[in-house]
């Protein structure tokens, strides 16, 4: 359970599988890859992989558990005229 205010989420304390999602958010190769963006600009990606296990195990139960995974993507042009 997770104690919020105005009231306990979920409110009658039952998660329904048909209802329910796992959002994934920025869980990508740009971040976490020792190739990806943030390697090649000089950054140690080590302490952000160290989540992935522990993720990894989340989203195995959630399929377990008949939940929707839903993973968020972000990309640009390949002329990356796109990016801000």
């Amino acid at each position: 359970m997770i104690k919020a205010i105005p009231f306990d989420y979920p409110y009658d304390g039952r998660l329904v599988a048909q209802n329910t999602a796992l959002i994934v958010i920025d869980l990508q190769q740009d971040f976490l890859s020792t190739t990806g963006y943030f390697a090649r600009k000089g950054y140690d990606p080590s302490p952000l992989r160290a989540i992935l296990p522990t993720v990894n195990r989340l989203i195995a139960a959630a399929r377990r558990a008949g939940l929707t995974i839903v993973h968020t993507r972000q990309g640009y042009r390949a002329d990356m005229a796109d990016m801000t």
